[in-house]
């Protein structure tokens, strides 16, 4: 048993029995992601404060991410002996939730302390700093807090290094009455702080130049030379390229020629990519989600900070 009581550990033979007090953990859990390398039939029991199995799940080897029902109190976890050094277990975290300061011996992630930095348009922008200008997203119910990345570095516990993200902005040179800040052309370079480059970097670009009708092989040489310029940069950061969710840039693009360029480009350079298109927003409930057609309101950043957190933890 650790030191205040979240976590719960039996032995009986060849298996381990980890109970998590789901109420005694500092936020609340949604679900929990698990990985396991043993191949036999794990069976993980939730029970609600009258100790009654609420649901269970048959599992055999793999990962597999468990959704928690709301009237869950405990999660019974088995382990055999024989796994238990390779066994990965990680909590995600509600939206309210801070990984910073969750009991780390139950929701461990392998982002917890590193250094985030985003390259992005006005869906990524910050929306407290915008240079002179520069276009913003027209939500002013939408906060720093509430942007998916923000969201995601706080669930993951990581801190943010620097956001290299401005509205109106592509992945060429779209911008030429406002200042250069913006200019696509060498932003690869500039995702670091005074003495601190990040671990990860976060790439949701290229929906203006579709929207300004920019010649696609134009997009896919630029793309590519952003691309360039950050791994050249940052040599030890890991870079997640990200589609863009359905939302008007599929009306300006109906044959979804910037996500597949994405995709492919992901395939060449060997980069991860994070798959923001299959998120849930569709063109039949994006009014559920985007306040224009394009940008998303607050429902909208958490459903794409909770994918993008669950895509993360799946590399």
């Amino acid at each position: 048993m650790d030191d205040n009581d979240h976590l719960t550990e039996y032995r009986s033979g060849e298996w381990k029995q980890y109970i998590v007090d789901l109420n005694s953990q500092f936020y609340e859990i949604e679900s929990i992601f698990i990985e396991y390398g043993y191949s036999c039939i794990h069976s993980v029991l939730f029970l609600d404060a009258e100790r009654n199995i609420i649901k269970s799940e048959e599992i055999e080897k793999g990962a597999y991410t468990l959704e928690i029902p709301k009237e869950a109190t405990l999660v019974f976890l088995p382990i055999r002996v024989e796994e238990e050094k390779s066994v990965t277990l990680w909590g995600i975290l509600s939206p309210q939730g801070m990984a910073g300061r969750v009991e780390k011996k139950i929701l461990k992630t392998p982002f917890y302390g590193k250094k985030l930095s985003v390259l992005g348009d006005s869906i990524s922008a910050i929306p407290v700093y915008q240079p002179t200008g520069y276009e913003m997203y027209p939500d002013p119910e939408v906060k720093s807090t509430d942007l998916w990345w923000y969201q995601l570095a706080k669930r993951l516990g990581m801190s943010v290094c620097k956001v290299n993200a401005y509205g109106g902005s592509g992945v060429t040179d779209l911008t030429v009455t406002a200042s250069n800040m913006a200019a696509s052309m060498g932003r690869g370079k500039e995702l670091h702080m005074a003495g601190e480059d990040p671990d990860i970097i976060l790439v949701l670009i290229g929906g203006n130049d579709i929207f300004s009708n920019v010649p696609k092989d134009k997009i896919g040489e630029s793309y590519r030379k952003m691309l360039d310029d950050i791994t050249e940069t940052y040599t030890k950061a890991e870079i997640y390229l990200c589609t863009y969710f359905i939302c008007n840039i599929n009306l300006a693009d109906p044959e979804g020629w910037l996500n597949l360029e994405i995709r492919r480009i992901a395939e060449e350079y060997h980069t991860n990519l994070i798959d923001l298109e299959l998120c849930g927003i569709t063109l039949e409930n994006q009014f559920q989600y985007l306040t224009d057609g394009t940008h998303p309101n607050k429902k909208g950043f958490d459903l794409l900070s909770a994918w993008a957190v669950e895509e993360l933890l799946k590399k």
